[in-house]
C-alpha cells in the first residue's frame, strides 16, 4: 500500500487537533487524569488482541524491561496527556 506522506502528515495534524478539541470539551466535566487514563486504555484494549502474537513472542523481553517500559509510559504518555488536558482548562484550544 503506497500512501502519500503528505496525507499522513495532514491526518496527524487532524487527529492531534481533534484530541485538543475533545480535551477542551470534557475538561470541565472529567479530570485530566481520567481523560488521559481512558485515552490510553481504549487503544490498548483495541490493539492488544490484534498484536497478541507479537506480545507472546516477546514476552521475556517485556518482563525483563518492565521497569523501563513503565517509566517511559508514565513520562511519555501519561504526563504529556495530563499536561495537555490540564492546559486546555486554562487556555483556548488554538493556544494548546
Amino acid at each position: 500500500m503506497n500512501v502519500s506522506p503528505y496525507l499522513l502528515l495532514a491526518l496527524t495534524s487532524l487527529f492531534w487537533s481533534i484530541n485538543f478539541i475533545i480535551g477542551k470539551i470534557v475538561s470541565d466535566v472529567i479530570p485530566p487524569t481520567s481523560v488521559s487514563f481512558f485515552r490510553w486504555l481504549l487503544p490498548f484494549l483495541l490493539f492488544l488482541p490484534l498484536n497478541r502474537k507479537e506480545v507472546k513472542a516477546h514476552k521475556a523481553l517485556f518482563l525483563d524491561r518492565w521497569g523501563l517500559i513503565l517509566l517511559l509510559g508514565a513520562t511519555g504518555y501519561c504526563m504529556n496527556s495530563i499536561g495537555v488536558y490540564e492546559a486546555v482548562r486554562f487556555t483556548t484550544t488554538i493556544n494548546v
